[in-house]
C-alpha cells in the first residue's frame, strides 16, 4: 500500500514527508498552537487577504509546520492522526478569523 506521503513525492519529486514538530502536545495545547498563529500571522492580513485577493503563502506554510493539515489521516498513512474532530476543529479556528483562508485550509486539508 502506497502511503500519503510515497504518492506525493511521486506527484511532487522535491516533496519531503511533514514532520510535526507538536505531535507530542495535547489536542489543546495543539488547537492554543493554532490560535496562537491565527493570531500572530492571519489576523493582520485578513482585509488584505479578502479585499486584495492575496494569497496567505506563508501562514499556510507555518500552519502546515504546526500539523494543521492531515490530521484525519493516521500517522502511519503519512498524516496527523489527530482525527476527524481534529481536522475540523483546526478549519474552524482560521475560518473564525477569515472564512476565505478556511476555505483555503479545507482545500488544502482534502486535497492535500
Amino acid at each position: 500500500m502506497q502511503t500519503i506521503d510515497s504518492a506525493r513525492q511521486t506527484a511532487i519529486p522535491h516533496h519531503k514527508p511533514i514532520e510535526y514538530s507538536t505531535s507530542s502536545l495535547s489536542d489543546a495545547a495543539w488547537l492554543d498552537s493554532l490560535r496562537e498563529l491565527v493570531e500572530r500571522e492571519l489576523k493582520p492580513q485578513v482585509k488584505e487577504i479578502d479585499q486584495g485577493g492575496q494569497y496567505p503563502r506563508e501562514f499556510m506554510r507555518n500552519f502546515g509546520a504546526l500539523g494543521g493539515f492531515a490530521q484525519s489521516c493516521p500517522r502511519k498513512l503519512g498524516g496527523g492522526g489527530r482525527g476527524l474532530k481534529a481536522a475540523i476543529q483546526a478549519m474552524e479556528i482560521v475560518s473564525q478569523e477569515c472564512l476565505s483562508t478556511g476555505f483555503c485550509v479545507w482545500c488544502q486539508d482534502v486535497c492535500g
